[in-house]
């Protein structure tokens, strides 16, 4: 054991020896159990390097016995454990390289094999030593997961209340999703019950590019069957002169026979539950950007005081601020976290 370590330490500046070494253990723990011995010396002339796969490809790797150990296999789990389990940054990326170089490292290899179980398992404790001591990546996980604030909000804020405007927090939302996740459309949005065909407009939300109509979405704030479809001829009617615009229908559910007949007429069925799994997706300063905007529908475009303020007092409570900032106060629903100030 002496003896390897101090060829170890000649070779300090061979990085990948470590998982050489680790490897070594692991390809005589192997062979010695299929020879049924503890030790054994001159093992390169008990056992001849193979020189080729069974396919007749040359090997650069150690790989002895029958059934063959290889070297590369037990290589491989070393450096995952190093690199992936402990985030050892200062150990090389450099599978390829280190397991060809085994032919440096002959004698390292047969004094692995002639020792003892007891000192084969020292030397790995110190090996693994070494290991430890490497630099390891800086953990973030100190940090307090901070709230994917848009995703809560779909799954967290009640849909409107007795006194608020019928079907705005469903077009608020559809807003605020598209108005992040299209960033390329120039979107048109107005109060609920405007009446879209007074204005000229597609759907609740449109989105534009120039003078073409490439996005739009009819909201309507209840359960679709098939028998309330009808809600949506005048969207239809509307649609045919724009072959080409990505149509969507938003409302609290469908039925698959609703499913299949907005499918037939190419209009995608869309709801809360499936907006929520596409924004978990997003990244945090995406999801910031749907907060603002929703934000915005409620207190620029709705403009109902009532409906602002319980979406704010919403938001305080969930520890959500609505100044670019977030973090998780009471967090439920499968989005965990504890609370602090940012």
């Amino acid at each position: 054991m002496t003896e390897v370590l101090e060829l170890r330490q000649q070779n300090k500046r061979r990085r990948y020896l470590l998982g050489v070494l680790l490897a070594y253990i692991g390809v005589a723990e192997q062979l010695l159990t299929q020879d049924g011995v503890e030790s054994l010396q001159d093992v390169f002339k008990v056992h001849q390097p193979h020189e080729k796969t069974p396919a007749g490809r040359k090997l650069n790797t150690l790989t002895l016995g029958a059934p063959p150990v290889s070297l590369r296999t037990y290589y491989n789990s070393a450096e995952r454990v190093i690199l992936g389990g402990l985030l050892r940054i200062g150990y090389p990326n450099a599978a390829p390289h280190a397991t060809q170089s085994w032919t440096q490292h002959r004698r390292e290899f047969e004094l692995v094999c002639e020792m003892s179980p007891g000192e084969r398992a020292a030397l790995a404790d110190a090996l693994w030593g070494e290991a430890l001591a490497l630099e390891e990546q800086e953990s973030r996980t100190g940090e307090e997961r901070v709230i994917r604030p848009f995703e809560y909000v779909i799954r967290h804020f009640p849909n409107t209340q007795s006194g608020e405007p019928a079907g705005s927090v469903l077009q608020g939302l559809a807003y605020a999703y598209y108005r992040a996740d299209s960033p390329n459309v120039t979107l048109r949005i107005q109060r609920v019950g405007s009446g879209s065909a007074r204005i000229g407009a597609t759907g609740d939300v449109d989105g534009w590019i120039g003078d073409t109509l490439e996005l739009s979405v009819e909201v309507k704030d209840m359960e679709i069957s098939l028998d309330d479809t009808h809600q949506f001829n005048q969207f239809v009617k509307h649609l045919s002169r724009w072959p080409n615009c990505t149509a969507v229908a938003f409302a609290q559910s469908f039925s698959d026979e609703a499913i299949e007949w907005l499918t037939e007429r190419d209009i995608l069925a869309f709801d809360r539950g499936r907006m929520e799994n596409n924004v978990a997706y997003w990244d945090l300063p995406k999801q910031r950007l749907a907060v603002q905007e929703f934000l915005f529908y409620l207190a620029v475009v709705q403009q109902h005081p009532k409906l602002i303020q319980r979406f704010k007092s919403f938001c305080q409570e969930a520890g959500i601020r609505l100044d670019q900032s977030f973090t998780l106060k009471a967090a439920n629903a499968g989005i965990d976290s504890e609370a602090s100030e940012v």
